[in-house]
């Protein structure tokens, strides 16, 4: 993973997203595609331009596959629209689109609980700098994920390699992830925003590599970014 963002300015961008964000619940008669295939418009909303996670999360519901979707976004957008506002008249539904910037990020059942990053960060930012001799060695934002890796130095150990002698630190790397899944009516699917945080080795030559598990992966119930 690359270097990325310093904490401040991950903290900044975090906290800007969770003014800027807007989410909306709305029948899907009310919603449709607009001609060009890239823009989503909600019914006294407004519009926002279809992230390409947010496409695949459409194709999941009205059952077109991604990567139709995509050849028609490309070659023929208002056949995308027609064949995508069809089935959200044909089979309504209520949706939660959850946006940013202008941008529909994710189109979701009205029941996922959402999970922001700031909710991840507060979580998980704590517990860190608890750790002693923390390092935190790259962090990032994108459209679809956030990104924390840390180390400490109190922790080391040598592995076994082709390059005897490599040693590693212990650390965490914490990263939340976005799911094109809903949940049950009744049963409500594990959420789109999984954190996990596993081991990492900081190899003294500079290499990482993966040296087990530190905690199992932490499934969150029912949300979504």
């Amino acid at each position: 993973m690359k270097e990325g963002r310093s904490l401040t300015d991950l903290a900044h961008e975090i906290e800007r997203q969770q003014t800027a964000k807007r989410d909306f619940i709305a029948d899907t008669r009310h919603v449709r595609v607009l001609e060009d295939g890239s823009t989503i418009a909600v019914e006294n909303q407004g519009a926002f331009r279809l992230s390409d996670h947010a496409l695949g999360q459409v194709g999941e519901r009205t059952g077109v596959p991604l990567k139709y979707l995509r050849l028609m976004q490309h070659e023929a957008p208002k056949l995308l629209a027609e064949n995508v506002n069809h089935w959200f008249l044909e089979s309504p539904e209520r949706r939660m689109i959850r946006t940013l910037d202008g941008n529909a990020r994710a189109f979701l059942s009205d029941r996922y609980q959402r999970i922001d990053n700031a909710d991840v960060a507060e979580m998980t930012l704590p517990v860190l700098s608890n750790v002693p001799g923390i390092k935190i060695l790259s962090t990032e934002i994108t459209e679809s994920r956030l990104y924390i890796k840390a180390s400490t130095s109190l922790i080391t150990g040598e592995v076994k390699s082709r390059r005897v002698g490599d040693i590693v630190e212990a650390g965490s790397s914490s990263r939340t992830r976005r799911s094109a899944s809903a949940p049950s009516a009744s049963h409500p699917s594990p959420i789109s925003w999984p954190a996990q945080m596993a081991w990492s080795g900081r190899a003294a030559r500079g290499g990482h590599i993966s040296a087990g598990s530190l905690t199992p992966p932490t499934t969150l119930r029912d949300a979504e970014r």
